[in-house]
């Protein structure tokens, strides 16, 4: 089954299964062209999902991670609370201390819990890091996103075309491409899109759009997908 298909079936059984209210209305019209409709079901719902991956947390814990981390390195290259800095940095207790002996060495005594606290939270946070490979799938989900949004800038140049649909077919193809390899990689986290009412303002927007400014171009629909 297509994976539109798949989509449409899953939020109309979430729907039902939580009671919520009926998923929003397509923003396809009668007499749309077939393209039109294509995109609408087939292509855009995944591209916008897809340009979403980059607000996904795991992406925000690794932009964090990674702050912490080259903040602690440049402290200490400036000699700024070098044992400290270096422990957070490379997560190594330097000249043979203890992370506690450390700390206690180096912050006031009224410092000193707040710096086991900071340090104990930010040890769970390397662990959770490094074993749930969270640097990994945030460079995959950005990566996915910023090749979603090119995709789509291909997808609208092509629609100035008389007949878009050999660029549509390839774009589709490669946006499946995509979903299916961030899937496999753990960073695509819905089954299979976002709620349709997420996206419902987006793809309208996208879709009105669409038909205001290319549909009029194309040949007219074939009499067997009319």
């Amino acid at each position: 089954m297509p994976l539109a298909g798949v989509g449409a079936m899953a939020n109309v059984a979430h729907a039902v299964a939580v009671g919520a209210e009926a998923p929003p209305q397509s923003p396809l019209q009668p007499g749309d062209h077939y393209i039109l409709r294509k995109l609408n079901n087939q292509v855009l719902p995944w591209i916008i999902a897809g340009r979403r991956l980059q607000r996904l947390w795991m992406v925000r814990v690794a932009r964090l991670y990674d702050y912490i981390s080259n903040l602690a390195a440049a402290l200490a290259a400036y000699g700024i609370g070098a044992p400290i800095t270096s422990l957070v940095s490379s997560g190594k207790a330097p000249e043979g201390k203890s992370a506690i002996q450390i700390l206690q060495d180096a912050l006031p005594w009224y410092g000193f819990w707040i710096g086991v606290v900071a340090l104990a939270i930010w040890i769970a946070l390397r662990i959770f890091v490094q074993r749930e490979d969270i640097l990994g799938r945030a460079l995959l989900a950005r990566d996915c996103a910023h090749t979603m949004r090119s995709l789509n800038q291909e997808l609208y140049v092509a629609l100035s075309d008389a007949d878009p649909m050999p660029t549509i077919s390839k774009v589709q193809k490669s946006v499946d491409d995509q979903v299916a390899n961030a899937l496999r990689n753990r960073v695509w986290p819905w089954d299979p899109l976002p709620p349709a009412e997420e996206m419902a303002a987006e793809l309208k927007r996208t879709t009105d759009g669409i038909r205001d400014q290319f549909m009029n171009g194309w040949t007219p629909s074939p009499a067997r997908v009319n």
